[in-house]
């Protein structure tokens, strides 16, 4: 069966459960604890590179967000509700990333632990409730099926909260970032695309954020340009937040 492909295919008035990497044991105790508990139409499961084209085999409901530099894009986009990340295609960031979005984190392989303390043989009781009330931002949980449990259970009393407190950026804000600009075009040095960011970031400080916006879909996501920034500008969000309405509704 052909798969649901892109962010725009996610029902975010559902809880959103993220899984990224190349082991597909996570993303498949997710799937079976929602069947389990006659939740597989009430939750949705996206994933990130390998592991979610497997989901997709696993079951039809799962969907491909993207590949794996679409990470950041993602995460900072406050769709997912928790993400569950197992040994390797995932971002050395995507930790603080996901605490940056408030967004609880689950680490499920001794060989990419992130460094969250090992919640493995604690009740799942309580990992979701320190992770949903946010005492803890993350937890490394070894079992995969605990962790299915977990991850279902903490997207399910998060998602309320998280969908409240979600805000786009406005257009004044992308504005008054933009303006931080120094054209030093240190940025598009660094952008493997090299895209047009130094004029967008022009555009953008004087009220156009049509060539910003344009940069969305040829921008691969790996936030160099931020990196490089000697003016701390959140680059890659500044573009996410001006291809907003068409990052929302892509799909194929």
């Amino acid at each position: 069966p052909l798969a649901a492909l892109g962010m725009g295919t996610v029902e975010t008035e559902k809880p959103v459960i993220l899984v990224i990497g190349h082991n597909v044991p996570p993303a498949v105790a997710i799937i079976d604890y929602l069947a389990r508990e006659g939740l597989t139409d009430q939750v949705e499961v996206t994933g990130i590179c390998c592991t979610s084209v497997d989901a997709t085999r696993y079951s039809p409901r799962a969907k491909i967000i993207g590949p794996m530099s679409w990470q950041l894009r993602y995460i900072r986009s406050g769709i997912p509700d928790v993400i569950v990340v197992d040994e390797q295609c995932v971002r050395t960031d995507a930790f603080q990333e996901a605490q940056a979005a408030g967004t609880p984190f689950i680490a499920t392989s001794e060989k990419n632990c992130m460094g969250l303390p090992d919640r493995t043989h604690d009740p799942a009781d309580t990992i979701v409730a320190d992770l949903s009330s946010g005492r803890a931002t993350g937890a490394l949980i070894l079992d995969p099926e605990k962790a299915g449990e977990v991850a279902v259970r903490v997207a399910r009393a998060v998602m309320p909260a998280r969908r409240k407190s979600a805000a786009a950026v406005s257009p004044e804000t992308l504005r008054e970032k933009a303006a931080d600009c120094t054209q030093c075009r240190l940025c598009r040095r660094a952008c493997p695309n090299d895209l047009a960011i130094p004029q967008g970031m022009k555009a953008a400080a004087e009220g156009d954020l049509s060539l910003l916006s344009a940069l969305y879909e040829t921008c691969v996501g790996c936030g160099r340009c931020e990196h490089a920034c000697t003016q701390g500008i959140p680059v890659h969000s500044l573009i996410m937040g001006a291809g907003q309405r068409r990052s929302r509704t892509r799909s194929s």
